[in-house]
This record gives structure tokens, sequence and C-alpha cells, in this order.
């Protein structure tokens, strides 16, 4: 009895150790990456990650905001008005780790960075995203609620 029980608890203790995916957590989750990244999140956070400079206050003002969908679609948008929209589609790499973004028709630089981009995710939680993103070689962190 006694050797079933340490045998469960070093199990448990081993599928914990393995769910953490990302830099900043969640430890554990009954989500899949899919199912917590699908959401439409607004910008509350930016910091250039070189300089520690902090961004925020401009892109939560132009009310940015990153809407993705089930279907593998993504959209940015900000100022509230259609002309400011970015559209393509996503998928997650790297044992979900990682997202791929390619844009529909145009080569503008988002909060997701440039067409192509991949995207660290160092915290995905049903209600917050944290995605690390290189732009002209300058590497941002956004938290997005």
């Amino acid at each position: 009895m006694l050797r079933k029980t340490a045998i469960g608890f070093i199990l448990i203790a081993l599928s914990f150790s393995a769910c953490q995916d990302y830099e900043h957590g969640p430890l554990l989750s009954f989500k899949s990456a899919e199912e917590r990244l699908v959401n439409v999140w607004a910008v509350c956070f930016v910091q250039n990650t070189a300089t520690n400079q902090e961004l925020t206050a401009q892109l939560v003002a132009a009310n940015y905001r990153l809407a993705i969908f089930i279907n593998g679609e993504f959209e940015v948008s900000w100022n509230d008005t259609s002309a400011n929209t970015i559209q393509g589609s996503w998928t997650l790499q790297e044992n979900d780790t990682k997202v791929a973004w390619t844009f529909s028709g145009t080569d503008r630089i988002g909060i997701v960075g440039q067409n192509g981009s991949i995207t660290e995710i160092t915290r995905l939680k049903r209600n917050e995203l944290w995605l690390k993103t290189s732009v002209n070689a300058l590497e941002f962190q956004f938290v997005l609620e």
C-alpha cells in the first residue's frame, strides 16, 4: 500500500513539473493552449526589453485589441476604426510556446510583429496573455488581458 502511494505521488510530481510550458506560467492548466489563446485581448502593458522603456500609455490610449479566433484567424485593431486593422491567420508552434502570424494583404507592423513573425508566449492563462515580439531588431514584452 505504501509503495503504491509513493508511486502515485512521484507520478503526480512529475506531471506537475512537465506542465509549465511558459516562462511566467501557469504551472498547470486543464485547457489546451489553443482554448486559452482564443479571446479578444486588450493591451495593458508594453515594454522594450532592451531598454526597459515602458510604452504602455501610447498603445492603451490607441485602444489596441488583438482578437484571436478558433478558426485560425486573427485581427489587430486600434483607434476603433476599420481602416486601422491587420488581419490574417495564426498557428501554434514549438510545443504551443510560439505563435506564427501571417498577415492578409499587408506588411504593416502590429502588436504581433511583422508579417511572418513568430512570437513567443511567455504566459498564457484564460484571462492573461504575455507575448515577446521582435520588431526591427527590438524586442518587446506585451501583456494583454
